[in-house]
């Protein structure tokens, strides 16, 4: 099926007048693999509501989420399902938790791998450590990338994540799979928005979590230039000069 599906992508590709994405590893395929002139494509992220998804200290937070200001929280976000990486983050903090009872991992969102989980939970006794959250609203979402210390995305499988994006403009460092080309995008200890480690390798994934346990939270950030670039506001400009070329 693949070179069918090669040759009508290109074939429909080629139509537009504009081809949007947003990341760099699929601007190389574009022009590459489809031979689609550079001038045709568009390179943009996803817009993300930076007046929900912003900085704000824990004692914000109080009174809108359950937590515990002295605990260290990391968090994941997404489908509970095979090749999200989350096997792994059961296994790296039953370790990490023997000697650290003050670190909680939640798990927000749901999928075929939960009743697993609440067994390995169960059956390791890691009932105060890991806790499993359930389906939450944006606004809920956002209050947790708060208070926690890490965001993990450490699957072989997805896109551009926008959790990946939410996170970076609230001020969360990310401990991201290098095996996905949109993380390496995105993530990266220079600008401070997090840490890249090796897809599966446990040992890179401990060390990451020692290195934000560490660190200030906050690392410096270069908030002004993540916050813009990911904005509505910044979305509707691109968007609308795109439309202005199209036109003339």
């Amino acid at each position: 099926l693949f070179p069918i599906r090669k040759s009508l992508k290109k074939k429909y590709l080629n139509k537009c007048d504009k081809v949007i994405c947003s990341g760099k590893d699929e601007i190389s395929v574009l022009k590459n693999i489809f031979k689609i002139p550079e001038k045709k494509i568009a390179y943009m992220f996803n817009p993300i509501d930076t007046e929900q998804f912003k900085p704000r200290m824990k004692s914000e937070i109080v009174g809108k989420i359950d937590f515990d200001q002295n605990k260290k929280y990391f968090l994941y976000v997404g489908r509970l399902t095979h090749n999200h990486g989350i096997e792994i983050l059961l296994e790296v903090f039953k370790k990490i938790c023997q000697n650290n009872k003050n670190i909680i991992l939640l798990l927000i969102g749901d999928g075929s791998m939960k009743k697993k989980i609440k067994q390995y939970i169960q059956d390791n006794n890691l009932d105060d450590s890991i806790k499993l959250k359930g389906r939450l609203n944006h606004k809920i979402i956002s209050y947790y990338y708060n208070i926690s210390s890490a965001l993990f995305h450490v699957g072989n499988s997805g896109g551009m994540p926008n959790v990946i994006m939410e996170s970076i403009v609230s001020g969360l460092p990310v401990i991201a799979a290098d095996s996905i080309a949109a993380n390496k995008d995105l993530v990266n200890e220079q600008d401070g928005t997090g840490i890249l480690v090796e897809t599966g390798n446990k040992v890179q994934l401990e060390q990451a979590i020692s290195k934000i346990l560490i660190q200030n939270k906050n690392i410096e950030l270069k908030k002004s230039n993540n916050i813009k670039k990911f904005s509505i506001e910044k979305y509707g400009k691109e968007m609308n000069k795109i439309f202005e070329e199209i036109t003339l």
